[in-house]
């Protein structure tokens, strides 16, 4: 397979994986707004630092108002991260290798960015914000659905996997930092409902709300809830099930590649990335453990992926 190929389906499995994540947070700052009934609780700025844009968006916005934050992260067509702009380099990427995708996951990329297209922040007010970023999740499922029921597991299968496992992994793991930083500083200004349905508010962001409660955890701590979205693999969005699926669609890669020395550093480094997590002795962490594992976890994600583009789309050896 050629490097650009593989690079193009790459980035679709990471754009479209971008999409629903940015759609869940939006989703979930709304619903906390309206159970907390207090505005204060709802920090913008949080917000799109959770998504890595703070400085981004500060260059165009003087104040994180709610409607400049929704057109940022939603609608701005200059800003590379909205759910706009992921949505239409997916497209884009699809177009460009239709002939390795099922027709009808072209067909559902290509309708769902024309009906994007149309939208704007009224659009948002008219439908309400549950059901338009609703629509955008549904969107996203839909897109994977025919993938996974109508593609061939051939590497251009394991590459749009790699790719959606990868940005999934990050996007966990920075959620983590941005709210776990914020839960510490706030701690004690909030009453211990108020804290319980922040906790909430970060299983939300992730959809591991029910998985959580299933797993027969009495209490929420902002502890357990890490450890959860951390290291289970049951839960298909926690960081620990995405780094197995990151290792094992490296392997299946690997099978039909000349470079075998070279990829075999990916797996390795997938696979060491993996293991430094699911060997931690959670119970020796102190507050500023967490804070530490989930700085190093970031860095690890970075690393990997910087090591995955190292050595299936650009020449030169990874020096992992």
């Amino acid at each position: 397979m050629l490097t650009r190929k593989a690079e193009t389906l790459f980035w679709l499995g990471r754009y479209m994986e971008r999409v629903e994540n940015h759609a869940r947070l939006i989703d979930v700052n709304y619903h906390m707004r309206h159970e907390l009934k207090d505005e204060g609780m709802l920090v913008w700025e949080r917000l799109i630092s959770a998504v890595g844009d703070i400085d981004t968006f500060e260059q165009q916005n003087k104040r994180a108002l709610e409607a400049d934050v929704l057109h940022f992260m939603t609608f701005e067509r200059k800003h590379n991260n909205s759910i706009y702009s992921c949505v239409s380099q997916a497209r884009d990427n699809a177009r460009t290798i239709k002939e390795s995708i099922p027709g009808e996951s072209w067909d559902i990329i290509n309708a769902f960015y024309i009906w994007l297209k149309e939208q704007s922040i009224s659009s948002i007010k008219a439908l309400s914000p549950y059901v338009f970023y609703q629509k955008i999740k549904e969107g996203v499922a839909l897109f994977h659905g025919s993938l996974e029921s109508t593609m061939l597991r051939s590497n251009e299968w394991h590459f749009i996997q790699l790719g959606k496992y990868m940005e999934r992994a990050e996007n966990t793991v920075r959620i983590l930092q941005v709210i776990y930083r914020s839960y510490m500083l706030d701690e004690s200004k909030f009453t211990d409902h108020d804290n319980y349905q922040r906790m909430i508010a970060v299983l939300k962001s992730v959809g591991a709300y029910e998985a959580f409660r299933k797993t027969g955890s009495t209490e929420i701590h902002m502890e357990k809830i890490i450890q959860f979205l951390m290291l289970n693999l049951a839960f298909p969005r926690s960081v620990n099930f995405s780094l197995v699926s990151i290792e094992e669609h490296l392997k299946n890669i690997r099978r039909d590649l000349e470079y075998t020395v070279l990829s075999d550093k990916a797996i390795r480094f997938a696979g060491k990335t993996r293991a430094n997590l699911a060997y931690l002795e959670w119970e020796e962490l102190e507050q500023d453990g967490l804070q530490e594992l989930l700085g190093g976890i970031s860095t690890s994600c970075n690393q990997l992926a910087a090591v995955i583009s190292k050595t299936f789309f650009r020449k030169g050896v990874v020096g992992a």
